[in-house]
């Protein structure tokens, strides 16, 4: 039903034995089904520019880690995170990996090399009332909610008109993404430099990484 149900659905329902490694700067819904999973949690902090270190997320996975959930973009500062080079590096070391990657959608590409991805319709202009959650073939995810449905991943009926809703929308969104990331991009860049040329006090957090 959200992006937060898909988030809280991998993170509570993968890897349940062993560790989950997260960075500090998820989203609430991950930190706080991570509080719930029953499990040791590890966060990674990120760096001074908002972005995570691969290697020291690495250094933490592998330290007895079961699951890894890295987003791929920070929901505040906008900060782009290296959510394809941890997933590589995790499925090196036999971790199964989840992205959340609500931001990313006609603004990154939507497709991610971890195991499980989630995404929010309502974010790439679908509607609201609708999460998606991506699992590759083989992983095992345990459903918050049983039932038959979905494969077995999430029980009730499916909304089938917001299904297919969000599912235009996604095809509308990549295909004028390249177009409106340059209109948006324009568009902040005018705002922050017009807002820090006013006030000299304010700060702009990851303006030294790339950002959405």
């Amino acid at each position: 039903a959200s992006g937060s149900e898909a988030c809280a659905t991998a993170v509570l329902g993968l890897g349940r034995a062993g560790t989950l490694v997260t960075s500090a700067i998820e989203h609430p819904c991950v930190l706080l089904a991570a509080e719930r999973r029953g499990t040791p949690v590890v966060q990674v902090q990120p760096g001074p520019d908002g972005r995570v270190s691969p290697d020291s997320f690495d250094a933490a996975v592998a330290q007895t880690a079961s699951l890894c959930a890295l987003q791929a973009a920070n929901n505040e500062t906008g900060v782009v995170q290296p959510a394809d080079e941890v997933a590589r590096m995790a499925r090196a070391r036999g971790v199964t990996s989840f992205v959340d990657a609500v931001q990313a959608p006609g603004r990154l590409s939507p497709e991610f090399e971890a195991d499980v991805v989630a995404y929010s319709a309502h974010k790439f202009g679908g509607p609201a009332g609708v999460g998606i959650l991506a699992v590759r073939r083989g992983v095992k995810l345990e459903p918050l909610v049983p039932g038959h449905q979905e494969g077995g991943l999430r029980g009730g009926t499916p909304p089938v008109v917001l299904r297919e809703a969000a599912a235009l929308a996604l095809e509308l969104a990549e295909a004028s993404r390249a177009t409106e990331v340059t209109r948006m991009t324009a568009l902040r860049d005018r705002f922050e430099r017009s807002l820090c040329e006013g006030r000299p006090e304010v700060r702009v957090h990851g303006d030294r990484a790339v950002r959405l």
